[in-house]
């Protein structure tokens, strides 16, 4: 845009060399030094090329080529939205010229001869009203640059978004590349950012992920993509690349988002799970799926790794959304069922309660392994669901237990809770609401949580396991050993029992260094007047070891399969009303 009037270029056309130094005078006097002229009209376009005027005072009437003619020429070549001025200069005034010239593409008009008052009244008009429209196509401009790189950008970090990392990525498969070399794309995911989120806040989080997009733009080659695809998701595109210096990169790039980040008065060691898939003929969908599947299996390993993409993973990809349907289903049809597995007292061999054990019998599959569904209910989220019919469906079990063979203390019965059903809102109501329907005792019920579960957000299962215990309901904490095992944590948890991982019950009959443990955790349980349970009882040489350390009740196949409700009925009678021991290996089938 030309800032002031005296800058703008005027081209002058006019067969008449008086007329054209006429119009010279009369613009040098103004103050319009920039200007072309021309008395044959035929040269207007090779000097609209080269000096591209501001404005364009044409004569009508012309040998060789007229001003109609000119005017046709011009719109040839000029832009589309471009605002051109066109000052006719004419002795024709009547109604059919002026029609002509306007549909010609003519601006306004001059008489000939012509007033220089006018002329230059008429030329400051029109060089105002281009100004105006080269600054109005100036912001339109700036506002469509911004708008195509809002589009195309992520707005918190800057990075390249899911949009422009995918066209990149295209355009670097269709791309000719050394011998050797390849397209890789690494795929970044944080790990339970959705804990620092609800744990910090959102403000909080967004801070992180413009500290873990700068760490990435950092640590990428000049030629290389980082884009934000959504969420904690990030993605980065390595272009003439290898398998190796992929999986190098992304070992970088996981020990410099290890980095320790102050937030909110806290300090925090982000990690995060790489999936990296290298370009082997694939489109770019397929690529970013499979560097997608690698992620979640680095996941699924541990989290704060990376995992190469091999073709094997797609298959079990394709498994697990098969079974997350089928489980929505089962969870419709009723497909799922409880067993029950007895928790021994270790002196007495009497039954003392029962774990709730969940199962699913798939209609063409089969029995389907816990291992295997519990983890797709957890992703899913329909652990939910199935966790409140569990929990009504096992209180209402314990209930008819107890009025059938009534015990002091009455027969307990414990529930698993997963992490995703602690962090739920509704849990107080809904343990709450199984137990008043059941009219089960709270004290008869045990809630059973891991360590894992607990330690994702220890503040909020603090307080979240203090109100269930208000509920009168007992806490128990399983597979205690296998996780944090911190005397620090243990003494903030509002729990009653030890349930001792059955990795250390295996060793109670070894060395007396493998037995140490187990007799530590049940030391600690003593100390901290908590009971212990041993899980994983075997053999009988264990259970007499475990006797001998103290441990209060046992659970294990030599002491009790899992068993179905009628089979448990079964049991109860036997050791109702007198005391039968279970310390031989019992000859039931599991369910």
């Amino acid at each position: 845009m030309r800032p002031a009037p005296g800058e703008a270029h005027i081209l002058i056309v006019d067969d008449e060399p008086a007329n054209v130094l006429l119009l010279e005078h009369i613009l040098d006097q103004a103050g319009y030094p920039n200007r072309t002229a021309t008395t044959d009209p035929r040269q207007v376009l090779a000097i609209h090329a080269r000096f591209d005027p501001d404005l364009i005072l044409l004569d009508l009437a012309m040998p060789h080529l007229d001003g109609l003619a000119v005017m046709a020429q011009l719109r040839q070549v000029i832009p589309a939205g471009t605002y051109l001025p066109i000052l006719v200069l004419t002795a024709d005034m009547s109604t059919q010229a002026k029609q002509q010239a306007l549909s010609g593409g003519a601006t306004d008009f001059l008489l000939k001869p012509f007033d220089p008052t006018e002329v230059l009244l008429r030329i400051g008009n029109l060089l105002q009203t281009r100004r105006l429209h080269l600054e109005l196509r100036r912001h339109n401009q700036l506002l469509e640059d911004q708008l195509v790189h809002q589009a195309l950008h992520d707005p918190l970090t800057g990075l390249a978004n899911r949009a422009l990392f995918g066209d990149r990525l295209e355009h670097a498969l269709a791309r000719p590349m050394r011998p050797g070399a390849t397209v890789a794309v690494l795929l970044i995911d944080l790990d339970d950012f959705k804990d620092l989120n609800d744990s910090l806040g959102h403000d909080a989080g967004d801070d992180l992920l413009t500290i873990i997009a700068a760490r990435l733009q950092g640590h990428a080659r000049a030629a290389d993509t980082v884009a934000r695809l959504g969420g904690d998701e990030f993605a980065l595109l390595l272009e003439d690349t290898d398998a190796a210096e992929a999986v190098r990169m992304a070992e970088v790039l996981l020990e410099a988002l290890a980095w320790p980040v102050a937030l909110r008065g806290r300090d925090l060691v982000p990690t995060a799970s790489i999936g990296i898939a290298i370009a082997a003929g694939e489109d770019a969908e397929t690529l970013l799926r499979n560097a997608d599947t690698a992620m979640y299996a680095a996941k699924r390993q541990g989290k704060g790794r990376s995992t190469l993409f091999e073709p094997a993973m797609y298959a079990t990809v394709v498994k697990r959304v098969d079974l997350a349907a089928d489980l929505s289903r089962a969870v419709q049809e009723s497909q799922l069922h409880l067993c029950y597995q007895p928790e021994v007292h270790l002196r007495s061999g009497r039954i003392v309660g029962l774990e709730a054990l969940l199962r699913w019998r798939h209609p063409t599959r089969g029995a389907v392994s816990p291992g295997e569904f519990i983890p797709i209910a957890e992703d899913s989220g329909l652990i939910v669901p199935i966790g409140r019919w569990v929990l009504q469906e096992a209180c209402h079990q314990a209930k008819s237990w107890q009025q059938q063979w009534p015990a002091t203390p009455p027969l307990m019965l414990a529930v698993n809770l997963s992490a995703r059903q602690l962090q739920h809102p509704a849990i107080l109501d809904e343990v709450r609401a199984a137990l008043a329907a059941a009219d089960l005792d709270p004290q008869s019920l045990v809630l059973e949580i891991t360590e894992t579960a607990v330690m994702e957000q220890l503040d909020a299962a603090v307080a979240i396991l203090t109100r269930l215990r208000e509920l009168g309901v007992r806490l128990a904490l399983d597979d205690f050993g296998t996780g944090y095992s911190s005397l620090s944590y243990l003494q903030r948890l509002p729990v009653d029992i030890l349930k001792i991982d059955r990795s250390f019950i295996g060793g109670v009959t070894g060395s007396a260094e493998e037995s140490a443990l187990a007799r530590a955790i049940v030391n600690l349980g003593q100390t901290l007047g908590l009971e212990t349970v041993a899980e994983g009882v075997e053999t009988a040489e264990q259970l007499a070891v475990l006797r001998q350390l103290g441990c209060q009740l046992g659970q294990g196949y030599h002491l009790a399969r899992p068993l179905g409700p009628a089979a448990v009925d079964a049991l109860l009678d036997r050791q109702h009303p007198s005391i039968h021991s279970l310390t031989a290996p019992t000859h039931q089938a599991p369910s």
